[in-house]
Parts: structure tokens; C-alpha cells; sequence
């Protein structure tokens, strides 16, 4: 049916919270010293059918800023993936700004 959002099959596998608060040293740049302090809560997803593959979510929160990223873990399905697209997209409530690090 068009306009109905699809099942896809996932179950919360897990979760965790790591938390860090260290300084290092950086070569180069106008600040030498760089706290590096944040938590990062995450999510694995199981697929609860076929292969029930995994997906980590991983958000990395410090005071000003948010990233995430996506994990596959070692597990017994399939070890080959193709990944056709990638629909990830964000909407914000005003006009902020945003940086992005291709990998």
C-alpha cells in the first residue's frame, strides 16, 4: 500500500553507553591541548527473520555536537553485503550548520 511505511523486521539486540572525558596533544593548529569529552550511547538492531543479521547504531553526543555512524558485527550470516543506497537524512527546526566528513 503506497504511503504505508514498510516492516523491516528488527529488534533491539542490545545497547551500551560509553563515556569519555580525556585532553590530548595535537601537532599542529591554534590549540595544543583539546579536551575530548563525550558520551556514546548505542543500539544493535537484529533482523527477526532470514539471517537475523545485525546493525549497530553508534551516536557519539558531546556538548555541542552529535555524530553517528553505522556498525555491522562479526556474525555468522553472509559475510558479503551490498549496499544499494543510503537514505539517511536529517531535519532540523532552524537553519544550522552542519559539518560532514566524507570517509
Amino acid at each position: 500500500m503506497e504511503g504505508r511505511p514498510a516492516k523491516i523486521g528488527l529488534c533491539v539486540g542490545g545497547n551500551r553507553k560509553i563515556s569519555k572525558d580525556e585532553t590530548w596533544t595535537q601537532p599542529w593548529g591554534e590549540q595544543r591541548k583539546v579536551r575530548n569529552n563525550y558520551n556514546e550511547p548505542s543500539v544493535t538492531l537484529q533482523e527477526t527473520r532470514e539471517n537475523s543479521r545485525k546493525l549497530r547504531v553508534i551516536f557519539r553526543v558531546f556538548n555541542d555536537t552529535i555524530a553517528f555512524r553505522y556498525e555491522w558485527p562479526e556474525q555468522a550470516a553472509p559475510k558479503d553485503s551490498n549496499i544499494m543506497d543510503e537514505l539517511t537524512e536529517f531535519v532540523f527546526p532552524a537553519d544550522h550548520t552542519a559539518l560532514w566528513e566524507p570517509v
